[in-house]
């Protein structure tokens, strides 16, 4: 269960605690953490003493979320407080350790609690990317377990995606152990690399993660693992590959028997389901997916359901449909911060508006998106049946304007920024 940030203030100073000086930095702290939502647990005054200083941020580091020193940190002559921080280099292994067991709890609740994870992983994310150069420089095997667990925050918060491959890239680097910490690293680096518009590597990667989760039994692992490697081949425009890993993964859940993960897997077969265009099965189950997704709170679920019947309407000509569809999945993918799908329905709602002959309004948004996707380093352009669709609607739409015009269009979308695209868009689907 997720708990509120903790806190803990060392007041430092000979004169503070003879009076000489009058402290106003902790009763500062302590209305800035009380607007910020922190609960203060402890305030300690302690003396100019260097290992005093030093065993008390040593004792309350491992305590809290958040430990700020006050009165003896400055430019004087007699300061000591950062002398003796830095003798107490174990903190850094502290504050390591308690942001690895803070990651590995995330991980382990993230089915059930993925929003709330999310935005607590987010919120801490400058104390994890330190306890992940701390574990690079001092321990590779914690380093691995850290970057593994941190793998979901990096393929759904897409605007870390660069930063969470590479980590992954160096964790994995040279290691080839058949261990259940090394097949999370790899399932988190397929996604990663699938996100990144390099789904041969992502294949690779799960297939690697697959072979370990086999021989050691995990259902719901090897469930997500085959998954990651349904993506891949999907990016790949390998659709009717993806359709196997894809149909295991929902057999892994239902074997399971969790309701979240059965809609989970069948949300990521409904993918593949689309560009077959089988809508006799596909948009049912996108109807069923998204009522489950409501119901559970799965933003994700809800997301990815909405695009699919945002897609149905649109292989169907329908715009005026479709644009309402994408318009509510846009602000789906915001809702659990993945930015890189919010840009790609940004992409779908131009589409739409072509589709409905909006044509000024599809050609501006398109660009749009193109920058905001090209930005966050997303490409889809692996996707064969996605840019066919791109070219159908966007394409044709361009080709029906004068060259001059679809020029300045193209170029206000470019220049319009995110914020603008976003609400232009979201006024063309409201009206």
């Amino acid at each position: 269960m997720l708990t509120d940030p903790t806190a803990a203030i060392l007041v430092i100073g000979n004169e503070i605690l003879s009076g000489k000086v009058a402290d106003e930095n902790a009763r500062y702290l302590i209305g800035e953490l009380r607007r910020l939502g922190v609960s203060l647990r402890r305030i300690e005054v302690i003396p100019d003493v260097v290992g005093e200083i030093a065993s008390r941020v040593r004792a309350l580091a491992g305590t809290v979320d958040h430990l700020f020193t006050s009165g003896g940190v400055g430019p004087t002559h007699d300061d000591v407080t950062l002398e003796a921080v830095g003798e107490a280099d174990a903190v850094d292994d502290v504050h390591l350790r308690w942001f690895l067991d803070l990651a590995e709890r995330a991980y382990a609740a993230r089915i059930d609690a993925e929003s709330g994870w999310l935005a607590r992983l987010e919120r801490d994310l400058d104390n994890l990317r330190a306890a992940l150069d701390r574990a690079r420089a001092v321990d590779p095997d914690a380093e691995l377990r850290l970057a593994g667990a941190l793998s979901w925050l990096w393929y759904l918060h897409t605007e870390h995606g660069s930063e969470g491959r590479a980590r992954l890239a160096h964790a994995l680097d040279g290691r080839h152990e058949q261990t259940a910490v090394m097949a999370r690293a790899l399932s988190g680096a397929a996604m990663t690399a699938n996100w990144a518009g390099d789904p041969t590597e992502a294949a690779a990667l799960a297939e690697r993660a697959i072979e370990i989760w086999r021989e050691l039994g995990d259902e719901l692992e090897l469930g997500l693992a085959l998954e990651a490697l349904g993506w891949a081949r999907f990016f790949n425009g390998d659709i009717e590959g993806a359709l196997a890993p894809m149909e295991e993964s929902v057999a892994c859940m239902r074997r399971i028997g969790d309701r979240r993960l059965i809609n989970r897997a069948t949300v990521a077969l409904g993918q593949v389901l689309v560009p077959l265009n089988d809508f006799e099965t596909g948009e049912p189950l996108a109807r069923e997916t998204l009522t489950v997704g409501r119901e559970l709170g799965a933003s994700r679920d809800i997301h990815y359901s909405l695009h699919y019947l945002g897609d149905y309407a649109l292989v169907r000509g329908d715009g005026t449909e479709a644009l309402g569809w994408y318009a509510q999945s846009m602000e789906a993918a915001l809702d659990y911060g993945n930015v890189a799908e919010a840009a790609l329905e940004l992409e779908a709602l131009a589409m739409a508006l072509a589709a409905g002959e909006r044509r000024e309004a599809a050609v501006r948004l398109g660009a749009a998106a193109a920058v905001r996707m090209a930005d966050l380093g997303f490409d889809t352009s692996g996707v064969a049946w996605w840019s066919q669709l791109k070219e159908r609607f966007l394409g044709a739409t361009v080709a029906a304007l004068d060259e001059p015009l679809a020029r300045a269009l193209a170029a206000e979308g470019r220049a319009m920024g995110w914020d603008a695209a976003r609400a232009e868009a979201l006024a063309a689907a409201r009206g």
